[in-house]
């Protein structure tokens, strides 16, 4: 299994330091984080350091007026009503995206999808949409691989095996080389914790996989490298909470969101803040914590776990307590 790049915001530096610590990097880029101006000229960077690049066009939404995502010219806030009166209007959409993909000079063709709710008739209109998109893009895209965007709402990944199975088959009959896995999170978690949902995860993938079709997940976390016991051929993810867990984060909101600081564990495969950093030194395992390979370790990381940062912490602590205190 591939680790890709899931493009966010300010990650073309990543992307390009990453291409040489790794000989070799694909990304997938990401409308929602760059202009199409900002695309024609960071694609060529990306040429030139040897990038190799994926387009995803993120119609999950239509209805998003997201100011970067809504200057290319295939947007369209009508795009689901359109499309279903009018069947030449899918054309149109897949032509314009696939100038989009020229541009970059991406090596496969990500086919767009819409994410709906789940309800009792989502198979039926999903399934139908997904032909539409589909039909076109093979009479369209005929000089790259096609790979289909499989959005599923948190619904229905919520839903028995007897449910799941019908759709995986219809998905089966595709003509396309694979399929780009979008999975929407429950409660907006970030590590999901239902069994139902990891189950169906699994199940799909592995589906797909067995069928002799490629699999890319995308906006994974660590919480799914197990999907590399499937074989599936990529997980993309990146350095924000929205690149690494998919909750259909595509509509402005006046939402006020703190920056937080997190420190990756290597050995845990996952990332604590330094709140959690200080109850680890307080029971004595912050030592244990720190990463043992170079590749982790920077001027911050060495600052968290050195003596210094130990003494200051035990004073902060000290601090707090006394406060706490005071006011009782």
């Amino acid at each position: 299994m591939e680790l890709f790049l899931q493009y966010g915001h300010g990650m073309k530096s990543l992307s390009i330091d990453l291409v040489k610590r790794w000989n070799g990097l694909t990304t997938i880029l990401s409308p929602r984080d760059m202009t199409p101006e900002q695309l024609v000229a960071w694609s060529i960077d990306f040429k030139k350091n040897n990038v190799r690049c994926l387009f995803d066009p993120q119609c999950y939404c239509p209805k998003s007026e997201l100011k970067k995502l809504s200057q290319y010219e295939y947007w369209d806030s009508k795009l689901n009503t359109n499309m279903q009166s009018d069947a030449t209007y899918t054309d149109k959409v897949i032509k314009s995206i696939k100038g989009y993909n020229d541009i970059a000079e991406t090596t496969d063709f990500i086919i767009p999808n819409i994410l709906h709710a789940y309800n009792e008739d989502w198979d039926r209109e999903w399934l139908n949409r997904s032909k539409l998109f589909i039909n076109s893009a093979n009479s369209i895209v005929v000089d790259k691989p096609l790979y289909m965007t499989l959005s599923f709402p948190k619904g229905f990944l919520l839903q028995s095996e007897d449910i799941i199975e019908p759709v995986l088959q219809s998905i089966l009959e595709w003509n396309v080389e694979g399929f780009y896995v979008i999975a929407e999170t429950p409660e907006k978690q970030y590590l999901v914790d239902n069994p139902m949902w990891l189950s169906n995860i699994y199940q799909i993938c592995a589906t797909l996989k067995l069928a002799g079709r490629k699999v890319i997940f995308g906006y994974g976390n660590h919480q799914l490298l197990s999907l590399s016991l499937i074989k599936i051929d990529a997980l993309a993810s990146g350095t924000w909470l929205n690149v690494r867990s998919f909750t259909n984060r595509f509509i402005d909101t006046d939402e006020q969101k703190r920056k937080s600081t997190w420190v990756y564990h290597p050995p845990a495969l996952s990332e604590y803040k330094l709140s959690y950093m200080d109850a680890a030194y307080n029971d004595g395992y912050l030592e244990s914590m720190k990463p043992k390979d170079s590749i982790f370790l920077n001027e911050n990381i060495e600052k968290i776990f050195s003596k210094k940062y130990s003494r200051q912490l035990q004073d902060s602590m000290k601090q707090m307590l006394l406060s706490t205190i005071s006011h009782a």
